[in-house]
């Protein structure tokens, strides 16, 4: 365990941005005894901390902000915040550029309003950056910035350090809870005891802490969700040659590679790719940083490639004049299971494209129904029951292993279209559907001889 002088010790701690992630990481401080003062633009936001409720859909946040009301505040205005705390935690939008490059607008305003404060501040501060950057952008442009403003000397006179969650929607309070290891990226050993001492209160016992130049951390966090990027769009791609081999079974093939300690099974289940908030972003990142380094990111760029693909080629399993003509139903609109976030979703895209080629496409998600609307093309019609998404299908897509889908039997499609066909990307209905004659199903990542794709 790491030991900082007394003077050091944090005990009150601010965070600027309470959106989702933001009220997640405050509610995880309180819970674990800090004193916390949260901040944001929006007064309603505020208004909602102080009142220890909230509005989003996260689990355990509710209770977490109504357990630990006494630990909790919150204010519009970052300058008291940080005047009242030890440290800060910045949690603000850092989102994609048009070239890949991720804009640290927000973060430099939170950043000078931080600065400011500190120009008045005698005791000891570290300034804590969550989101996700380009390796280069604290040193190069917020360390810069926080320096401009407060008048002081970074690494002298106050702290910097990098510390990005690697925190999934919907799971969001859980993972920051138990993470794999703790990646934090300093700009002095200072800093890093007084931030490592304080998550050490944080997270699980014996979690790994990496410690590291800022640098390094920046790197590392788009590079690992990069890798895991690669290992999905790698399983995805044993997912189509299982579909063209005899008792092709991308399930078994990898389990088998899972064994191996250098491989692991995580992120090796073949289905319809990935998306979401953090991923598809991350890899044109790292692309985009490589290029700037005078390199490639050949790895990265095959990915998106191979990923990208995945919705548009289930039109080149149809003749187009059957695309054109069909009724297809679509269920699952998130990125992934369990969540409402439909950005960057294979489901959407699966849909739009569709819906481009001629079909008539109803959609449905429970959860991400609505958020979906201004993601799919207004052709796309976000049926409010499975029921009326399925009424009449020629094509059903099940692109999530949602429970609200893993719950369906044969009786519930028996109000699609006759003959219907029904396209399985994560094999949940495999055994439901073993011997139902009057349906076409394709569990994805099956050979021709157990019910896979055919006229492929």
């Amino acid at each position: 365990m790491t030991n900082v002088h007394e003077s050091d010790a944090i005990s009150k701690v601010s965070v600027v941005g309470i959106g989702k992630l933001g009220a997640c990481v405050a509610a995880a401080f309180a819970s674990r005894g800090f004193k916390v003062v949260g901040t944001d633009i929006s007064i309603e936001v505020v208004r909602s901390i102080n009142d220890g409720v909230t509005s989003l859909n996260e689990p355990s946040l509710a209770n977490l902000l109504q357990q630990h009301r006494d630990n909790m505040s919150a204010t519009l205005s970052v300058i008291d915040a940080v005047l009242e705390t030890n440290a800060t935690f910045v949690v603000v939008p850092t989102p994609s550029e048009l070239n890949g490059s991720f804009s640290l607008s927000a973060a430099n305003i939170a950043f000078a309003e931080i600065g400011e404060a500190l120009k008045s501040k005698v005791s000891y501060h570290v300034v804590v950056l969550n989101s996700t950057v380009l390796p280069g952008s604290m040193r190069n442009s917020l360390i810069k910035t926080l320096e401009r403003f407060s008048g002081k000397v970074c690494g002298k006179d106050f702290g910097v350090c990098y510390n990005p969650a690697f925190i999934a929607l919907g799971s969001i309070i859980e993972n920051f809870y138990n993470p794999d290891f703790v990646l934090l990226g300093e700009s002095d050993q200072r800093s890093g005891d007084a931030i490592a001492v304080m998550l050490e209160k944080v997270v699980a016992a014996n979690t790994p802490i990496r410690r590291m130049s800022i640098e390094n951390a920046e790197l590392t966090k788009i590079a690992l969700n990069t890798f895991v990027t690669t290992k999905i769009a790698f399983a995805n791609s044993l997912t189509e040659m299982c579909e063209r081999i005899p008792g092709g079974d991308i399930d078994v093939v990898s389990a088998a590679l899972g064994n191996d300690q250098r491989i692991g099974r995580q992120y090796l289940t073949g289905g319809i790719g990935f998306g979401g908030p953090c991923f598809p972003r991350d890899n044109k990142a790292l692309v985009h940083f490589a290029q700037s380094l005078g390199l490639n990111a050949d790895i990265a760029v095959a990915t998106d490639i191979a990923n990208n693909r995945i919705p548009e080629s289930t039109l080149r399993r149809f003749d187009l004049p059957e695309a054109s003509q069909s009724r297809v139903a679509v269920l699952g609109l998130a990125y992934k299971p369990g969540t409402d976030y439909p950005g960057d979703s294979q489901g959407v895209e699966l849909a739009n494209i569709w819906a481009a080629a001629g079909a008539s496409v109803s959609a449905f998600d429970a959860l991400a129904g609505e958020n979906a609307r201004g993601f799919v093309v207004p052709s796309v019609h976000i049926a409010n029951s499975i029921q009326l998404a399925l009424a009449d299908a020629d094509i059903v897509f099940v692109t999530l292993p949602d429970q609200q889908f893993q719950n369906l039997s044969v009786a519930d499609f028996e109000i699609c279209a006759d003959g219907a066909c029904i396209v399985d990307f994560w094999r949940i209905y495999r055994n439901t559907f073993k011997n139902v004659g009057h349906r076409r199903y394709i569990p994805v990542g099956c050979g021709l001889d157990d019910g896979g794709w055919s006229g492929s």
